[in-house]
């Protein structure tokens, strides 16, 4: 099935993703723990389930002490970095987490690194960075590989699918970050704000008024 073509926000941020992924894989190899590393295999080619699942990894750092570490470059939105740095890449970016899983699968390792980059850093300073060690899971990988298999056999025996987000609960399923949300929920259209009878309206401006009086009076004490 065709989705629509890439949005041009889309394609952008791939964009930045490539101008970024070689500095923060350089940052990387000169401060993650147990620097410095030499970086091997970038845009290795990898393969899981007898080639269903093909990626490119951004690259491998080699230390000193002969470990070897994946390592996976991202660019990410002020918003994107600070939810990454507060709840940790599985809880913020389960995409990203199942991404390295199976590119630690796919390339043999057992441990590697997301690297985040805020690219919305202040150009006071030189660039926010984190990383996290994320360690192979065999087990998450096995169950992931397995549902995607599934999802392959109903796809060649022409069984519906049901999608597994809709837009009213997923913003990455509403057009146009999805290529195929217009096929998936056709009927769906973003709910448009209804406005406010002048009543309610007059009543709203007078809470807005308090409100900006109390946050005054609250800014004062602080």
């Amino acid at each position: 099935v065709k989705g629509a073509p890439p949005w041009e926000g889309q394609e952008r941020a791939f964009a930045e993703g490539k101008l970024h992924e070689a500095s923060i894989l350089a940052w990387a190899c000169e401060n993650l723990p147990g620097a410095p590393y030499e970086l091997h295999n970038e845009q290795r080619r990898v393969e899981l389930a007898d080639g269903l699942l093909v990626g490119h990894i951004d690259g491998t750092g080699l230390r000193k002490d002969g470990l070897q570490f994946l390592l996976e470059a991202k660019c990410l939105a002020k918003r994107g970095f600070q939810e990454l740095r507060e709840k940790g890449v599985k809880e913020a970016f389960p995409q990203y987490f199942t991404q390295v899983q199976l590119y630690l699968a796919g390339a043999g390792l057992e441990a590697g690194y997301l690297v985040a980059r805020n690219k919305e850093t202040p150009k006071t300073r030189l660039w926010d960075m984190h990383y996290e060690l994320i360690e192979a899971d065999p087990v998450f990988v096995a169950d992931t590989v397995g549902e995607l298999i599934r999802i392959q056999v109903a796809i060649d025996k022409r069984i519906e699918i049901e999608p597994p987000y809709t837009p009213e609960d997923n913003w990455q399923c509403r057009p146009p970050w999805c290529e195929y949300s217009h096929l998936c929920h056709p009927d769906w259209n973003k709910p448009v704000e209804k406005a406010l009878p002048k009543e309610e309206l007059a009543l709203a401006v007078e809470e807005y008024q308090e409100l900006s009086e109390q946050i005054k009076e609250l800014t004062e004490q602080r």
